[in-house]
């Protein structure tokens, strides 16, 4: 809990005495730059579908290339998912598009079918076509083949194909209208196709770059297509938009209310369209939607339109139209490459210029919770946040009370987009040693409402900060913190948290920073940390490296849990401890996946029931090649990291060749889902070494090193990570390349894996995953799948391994400590064809009489038979009892000098075998002693 003491409110006085608050950006240039690879993830796709125009330009020659491409780029972005949703039950909404090529079924009285016409064009039928995403690239190929015949256009003027791209179009047109509002929409498609194919980024999609004359092929009308600002209706009219950056098509009033009735704007609604940017224009300019927005934004350049004026009710958001401005965004909910960094631009422009005007609504009041620590996902369905008072002003459409609609879903970044509207605040700088960290409302206040701060701590001299929370106490599920390994919110996330404590956070450089945000309502106590900026040791030259020792008996039988301990010594501090079981299977040695373990030294054979692959992966030499350079080739195997608070990797790698592998690992991957985890890529090529971390399938890089040699043969490579801080070493022959902090992959729940990609030959071996450790292990022993030992010695030979290693913080290694273990948990065999007899008797009591008994030599597997264990067992009336043991490593024993009570009902030996391991078979009985 905080303290409101003297000392304390005086030192901290003190440290933030060279505090400098100003207002600053953060951000610079990095807003301007893609939030990730837009055309990464645009080939991600069309990989998947590239041999599909391929083929239909070979069957179609005369269709120019890049013509399939620019209309599936306009209409999919190559996606193949399929889109629908609730939405397109919904007759408001725009009519329905299918396959890569956009084909409309059902045009709603609105949009031409073209999906029709393509049927009728081409060899295919509607239903092949919308069965199939090839059929659809061919169908659209031919039909657009068979215009060309029936035209005679075969022209190296790519500006000729235009009417045939109109003729193949959904969307609504009348030849020689001379309203240019109402062929605005198709004009703004044609506009796009024609860019995509005049534009050289596209290369990555096109054999070829089109010289496209815009001016020749839209007149006057060109600056109205490539313009952020335009004025397309006639000057006499009213067409100044609210908005300076925005165009001007009006809707009709049959799709809106003039008017509010005296309500009060208090929010801005996003929306995505479900449809193109001109579908979207089109379907708002006829009444039989009954459905507008105020402003619709282009996905590939950011390109605003407004329909309706700010001081009228668009119908957009149902019960919440009268309160609130809604935006619709090109895209498809499920389609991540329609979310462009210039859409987010473009929009969070407009959304400031809006609360400017309007001071009512704050950019600090947008959404930005979009997953609660309970797993509640906010971005994904429907979840009311309340109504016109709401504290959060700026939200999706999926947000608002009584909806139907899902948007703008997952695929949007709303905490990059709250950074967007946000690109100005308060930030608090302090470059001392050490120091305490409260909240704005200090050691003994509450925190204020409405808060958006930035606190930076940095220290030029330092390696990193450690910063430690002592208390922390905020609104759940509204209140949130940010810590950032760096000095802007563009570098990698260490976290964010809200209901628990971030604890211990260690940054990897000499800046740390940390970003607060509170809704309008509750103000909790906060938090209170102590921070430390730690500078270089002198102790970095030591070059002398760890010891570790397993303290166990080799020659001691285990046969239940049992504690283990290791001594770990170095001559300065120990920084990482590991360990590691194998197990053999009487082939090979084995690590448990499921324990955190692996070991996986290739010598026998590539066991299908644990790795799974593509390509031609054999095990040659007792390594593990990969031989073919034709493709791109895969192998995996589980391995569960949520076992220890670190793991360390290691494997061997020769790369003969000029490729590049990757290997991967807190892997999740399942078919129908996109990937997250971390890949390491190893680039002989361009002779670097960079980690990425992919999330939800988008691939980002968090660290590279440049101008790696590649010396011939194998080289080991070691990767340490840090679970707790989200921190990854990379090692190469015990070198450290580099380190870095990285943030959440959001893997939750699943299977975890690990395992190697390569396009091109590789060779590996010796792979192996250790668990971090204590110094002392509680090892749980059994056939049980959770136990850490499970399997047993044969006879006589251990078939456990525990492996250690430790790391200084100098990151010298040890040697690796290896002790084997013998297990036998399992009972020996019970004794078998029990016989006894009494020797003697005497005439007044039974005294002093020899028993005599023999049984059968049994065989124990694991650790071998002990001796046996023999008794004699005398009832009298309801009563047993055991008149004596011995323990006898013959098969035959004789017990003399019993005394046997005459009034006995019965009298009988039992035997049980003990084995070396301390186990005790059941016990077995003769038959009753017939005394002489």
């Amino acid at each position: 809990m905080k303290t409101n003491s003297t000392q304390t409110a005086q030192k901290t006085l003190i440290l933030f005495f060279p505090i400098v608050l100003c207002i600053i950006s953060l951000y610079g240039q990095s807003l301007s730059a893609p939030k990730a690879n837009e055309i990464e993830l645009l080939q991600q796709d069309f990989k998947k579908i590239s041999n599909f125009f391929e083929d239909a330009y070979r069957q179609n020659p005369t269709v120019p290339r890049g013509i399939l491409e620019a209309i599936s780029y306009q209409y999919r972005r190559f996606s193949t998912e399929e889109i629908y949703n609730e939405e397109y039950d919904d007759t408001h909404s725009i009519p329905r598009t299918y396959t890569v090529m956009g084909l409309t079924l059902n045009g709603k009285g609105v949009f031409r079918e073209n999906l029709k016409l393509v049927d009728s064009l081409s060899s295919f039928s509607a239903d092949e076509i919308l069965q199939d995403n090839r059929k659809a690239v061919l169908a659209y190929a031919e039909a657009f083949a068979a215009l060309q015949k029936r035209r005679e256009c075969f022209s190296e003027d790519i500006s000729k194909y235009k009417d045939i791209l109109i003729k193949l179009s959904e969307l609504p047109y009348q030849e020689d209208s001379k309203n240019w509002e109402y062929n605005y929409p198709i004009n703004s498609f044609l506009y796009e196709i024609y860019r995509f194919l005049a534009d050289s980024n596209m290369i990555h999609f096109s054999h070829r770059i089109w010289d496209v004359d815009f001016e020749k092929l839209f007149g006057e009308d060109i600056d109205k297509l490539r313009q952020h600002y335009i004025d397309i209706s006639d000057k006499e009219s009213n067409s100044n938009t609210d908005y300076s950056g925005a165009n001007w098509i009006a809707a009709p009033s049959c799709n809106y209310t003039q008017g509010r009735n005296g309500a009060t704007i208090t929010g801005v609604t996003i929306h995505y369209t479900q449809g193109t940017y001109s579908g979207a224009l089109a379907w708002f300019q006829n009444c039989n939607a009954h459905a507008s927005a105020h402003y619709i934004i282009r996905s590939s350049d950011g390109q605003i339109t407004q329909m309706v004026r700010e001081q009228d009710k668009a119908w957009h958001v149902g019960s919440a139209n009268s309160y609130t401005i809604g935006i619709e965004h090109e895209a498809y909910g499920n389609i991540a490459s329609f979310f462009t960094e210039a859409m987010y631009q473009a929009s969070a422009a407009l959304v400031r210029d809006i609360c400017l005007r309007r001071p009512n609504i704050s950019t600090q009041r947008t959404f930005y919770r979009d997953t609660l620590d309970d797993g509640t996902v906010l971005n994904a369905g429907l979840h009311s946040l309340g109504g016109s008072t709401a504290c959060t002003q700026i939200r999706g459409h999926q947000h608002y009370p009584n909806q139907t609609h899902t948007d703008p879903g997952p695929f949007w970044d709303w905490n990059h987009y709250y950074h967007l509207l946000n690109t100005s605040t308060n930030i608090i700088t302090d470059t001392n040693l050490t120091g305490v960290f409260y909240d704005s409302g200090g050691a003994s206040n509450d925190y204020g409402t409405n808060e958006h701060q930035f606190f930076l701590i940095q220290h030029p001299n330092a390696d990193s900060i450690t910063l430690d929370f002592t208390s922390f106490d905020l609104e759940t599920n509204y209140d949130f913190l940010w810590i950032y390994d760096g000095d802007n919110p563009s570098a990698p996330r260490l976290g964010r948290w809200n209901s628990y404590s971030p604890g211990h956070i260690r940054s990897s450089g000499p800046a740390l920073l940390v970003e607060f945000r509170s809704d309008c309502a509750t103000q909790n106590s906060g938090w209170m940390a102590n921070w430390n900026c730690h500078t270089s040791p002198s102790v970095l030259s030591d070059t002398i490296p760890p010891t570790t020792h397993i303290l166990h008996d080799t020659s001691v039988w285990v046969n239940r849990n049992f504690t283990l301990k290791f001594k770990d010594t170095d001559n300065t501090h120990i920084k990482y401890r590991f360990w590691q079981i194998t197990e053999r299977d009487n082939s090979q040695w084995y690590g448990n996946p499921f324990n955190g373990f692996l070991h996986e030294d290739f010598n026998t054979y590539l066991d299908s029931s644990v790795w799974e692959h593509n390509g031609n992966w054999q095990i040659n030499n007792q390594q593990l090649t990969y031989a073919s350079s034709q493709g791109y080739a895969q192998l995996f195997t589980l391995h569960d990291d949520t076992k220890a608070d670190c793991y360390l990797y290691e494997f061997l790698l020769n790369i003969p060749n000029d490729n590049c592998c990757s290997f991967f690992f807190h892997l999740q991957k399942n078919v129908s889902a996109p990937w997250n985890g971390y890949e390491l890529r190893i680039d002989k090529i361009q002779q670097k070494v960079s980690l990425y971390m992919i999330t939800n399938g988008v691939t980002t890089m968090l660290k590279s090193v440049s101008k790696v040699s590649f010396p011939n043969g194998s080289q080991q490579y070691r990767i340490l990570w840090d679970t707790s801080h989200l921190h990854v070493y990379l090692f190469r022959q015990q070198s450290l390349l580099f380190d870095c902090v990285t943030a959440s992959t959001g893997t939750e729940g699943g299977n975890r894996f690990v395992g190697f990609s390569s396009n091109g030959p590789i060779i590996i071996d010796n792979l192996h995953a250790y668990a971090g450790r204590d110094t002392s292990i509680i090892v749980s022993v059994g056939s049980n799948d959770t136990c850490l030992m499970r399997t047993q010695a044969f006879n006589g030979e251990p078939n456990c391994k525990i492996k250690s290693i430790v790391i200084d913080e100098n990151f010298n290694f040890s040697n690796v400590e290896e002790s084997s273990v013998k297990v036998d948990y399992t009972a020996p065999p019970t004794p078998t064809r029990i016989e006894a007899s009494a020797l003697t008797v005497h005439s007044n009591r039974l005294s002093g009489i020899p028993i005599y008994g023999q049984w059968d030599n049994m065989v124990d597997g694991q650790s071998g038979l002990s001796n046996y264990e023999y008794t004699l067992y005398i009832t009298t009336g309801h009563n047993t009892c055991l008149r004596r043991s011995w323990e006898s490593t013959n098969l035959t024993h004789t017990a003399t000098g019993l005394q046997i009570p005459l009034q006995s009902t019965s009298c009988k030996i039992g035997v049980r075998s003990i084995d070396n391991a301390g186990n005790y078979s059941r016990v077995a009985f003769s038959n009753d002693l017939l005394f002489p």
